[in-house]
């Protein structure tokens, strides 16, 4: 009764239609069950009746009562006993119960979970204004290079039943219709709904507004740059940074200083937490520190392994060096006349891209380059691009424990950026822009960037400026979140770039006849020189990070590429050289 192939119970169950791209949710949540099955996990009810003839049933339906306890003990409803047609029309929604069974990201068990949530698809709103407040991966990475090179206590926060603080506002007054499975001692069967919860689509947008003005009661001051970074300075020259994501919060503070403990004393006045000191899991991230060498890594390894059990690829039967072959973009223009796969094995290369994208935006940029060609694919793959998705997937089960490993060395904490470009590589003459940043010479990157460049460049030294331009932008955003959050910028950034043409280009102040007509807006780079943002140095390309986020490359230049950008080892005598 439990197998997730049952799809027709699970429509009976669910009253939902498993055939439709309507509830994509629904696909999402039963590709989760398949992925859990395969890892020999406990399966999970899709319905009360079925949590109550399950093996587990005293766990889910305890998991369910704590549910509905919290949601009265919040007023998160109140009962409606009139005619539910004087509701307004599109007011009235379902709700579902969700049953799940909580890991941690070791894969250890953690606890049986049950959520009830709002049929929000059903509401009737065209407000496009809804978000959920997520901090930037790029800023996580900076916070986490800083934590590491200053020191800092930090810790991580969890917000219990978070959606259920913040009230409703009049405009989006909403009835609920009492789930399938629950009788009247657990709920009415249609209650009006005072607090916003889970399922409804401005769920996070009201949490986020309720949660920042808290943050900003205590003190702290958002930055401009990201929006859900907080900032809380004090007199004696201690500092706290929050950063939000949704119900997470992160904290790091000056050592010994104690003001985690005092924010976290002051947001358990209003909200119920969990504490996690010294915390070696936040987002999904696994960190291991050591504060003495001033060395902090952040990986997936979980994650992986579930990823790689979920689309059988543990034990590949074969080793690769590399996670694309060089020969995928060389026969690039085969891909116009091979055959589209199935509707079946689109829906699987696209959920195989998408998991690996999600690895790439958050430990792993050395397979930035590979997930974005194979993300160009996603509409029309082909066998070529199924088998090239596999072959990302046997590197990984290779070197699954791999991450990003913030430490300087003993160099100073600034911003180095690496760029490169590959120049006239696509059927319409296009370029490709990569380009690598790191806080300390040798350190990890913090952000890595690879993407096809929107204009044809004439030559591989305009495209190499345009790939240049496209890195001073991420400087200016860089260097403003950093004097924001108060970490002083005491030298020009430095830029490595291996064309010595672009960088005479850069420094060039007369009229250059021969690039008159590259766009003006790319001559900012001259500004950011001008004004000593920037200084451009030269970086023979054999020791080119940024080489690897624009090509695909042979397995040994590739693996002594990767081991800089996610800084798997100390630097070398010869990387010393090139200081």
């Amino acid at each position: 009764m439990y197998e997730y192939e049952h799809v027709e119970t699970f429509n009976q169950d669910s009253n939902y239609r498993f055939d439709t791209k309507s509830y994509p949710y629904l696909r999402r949540r039963v590709n989760q069950l398949k992925a859990q099955k395969k890892l020999g996990l406990p399966t999970i009810p899709l319905s009360v009746e079925q949590a109550q003839k399950h093996k587990y049933s005293h766990e889910f339906m305890t998991a369910l009562d704590e549910e509905v306890s919290s949601l009265w003990g919040m007023s998160t409803w109140k009962a409606f006993g009139d005619d539910p047609k004087l509701i307004p029309s599109g007011r009235l929604i379902g709700s579902k119960i969700i049953f799940d069974i909580v890991y941690n990201p070791d894969g250890t068990f953690k606890k049986f979970k049950a959520r009830l949530v709002a049929r929000g698809d059903q509401l009737k709103s065209n407000d496009p204004n809804n978000f959920a407040g997520t901090i930037k991966s790029e800023t996580m990475r900076i916070l986490l290079a800083v934590v590491a090179e200053h020191d800092l206590d930090h810790d991580s926060l969890d917000v219990k039943t978070a959606f259920l603080y913040p009230s409703l506002k009049p405009n989006d007054t909403t009835w609920l219709r009492r789930p399938k499975g629950l009788t009247d001692k657990h709920m009415p069967p249609i209650v009006e709904l005072l607090k916003s919860i889970y399922g409804l689509p401005k769920a996070s947008q009201y949490f986020e507004e309720f949660l920042s003005d808290q943050l900003l009661k205590l003190g702290f001051k958002r930055t401009i740059s990201d929006k859900q970074l907080f900032i809380l300075k004090r007199d004696d020259g201690s500092i706290c940074y929050a950063s939000t994501h949704v119900d997470d919060i992160f904290l790091a503070c000056t050592k010994d200083s104690g003001l985690n403990d005092w924010v976290r004393e002051q947001l358990s006045k209003v909200f119920t937490l969990t504490h996690r000191p010294n915390t070696t899991v936040h987002l999904g991230l696994v960190i291991e520190r050591d504060r003495a060498n001033k060395w902090l890594k952040i990986s997936q390894p979980h994650y992986i392994e579930e990823i790689l059990s979920r689309f059988g690829m543990s034990s590949p039967s074969y080793t690769i060096d590399s996670p694309m072959s060089e020969a995928y973009l060389r026969d690039m223009h085969l891909h116009d006349t091979d055959p589209v796969l199935d509707d079946n094995q689109i829906t699987l290369f696209q959920e195989m891209v998408g998991c690996l994208q999600h690895l790439t935006d958050q430990s792993r940029p050395d397979l930035r380059y590979s997930i974005n060609q194979l993300s160009k694919r996603t509409k029309s793959p082909t066998a070529r691009d199924l088998k090239a998705a596999r072959r990302v997937f046997t590197y990984l089960s290779q070197t699954t424990s791999h991450g990003i490993i913030f430490c300087t060395y003993g160099f100073p904490f600034e911003l180095y950026v690496t760029v490169d470009v590959s120049y006239n590589c696509y059927a319409d003459s296009k370029s490709h822009t990569g380009f690598s940043f790191h806080f300390g010479r040798f350190s990890g990157a913090v952000y890595a960037f690879s993407k096809k460049q929107i204009i044809t460049a004439d030559s591989s030294t305009a495209a190499e400026f345009i790939g240049t331009h496209k890195a001073c932008q991420q400087i200016g955003w860089t260097q403003n979140l950093l004097s924001e959050m108060g970490i002083p910028i005491l030298s020009p950034t430095v830029v490595y770039q291996d064309n010595m043409s672009t960088i005479k280009l850069i420094h060039h102040k007369g009229n250059e006849a021969r690039t008159k007509h590259i766009d003006l807006r790319y001559n900012v780079i001259r500004e950011f020189l001008q004004k000593q943002k920037i200084i451009v140095k030269y970086l023979p390309t054999e020791y080119m990070i940024a080489d690897m986020l624009t090509k695909p490359l042979s397995g040994l230049l590739f693996s002594r590429l990767s081991t800089r950008l996610l800084n798997l080892s100390p630097p070398t005598d010869m990387d010393l050289t090139l200081v």
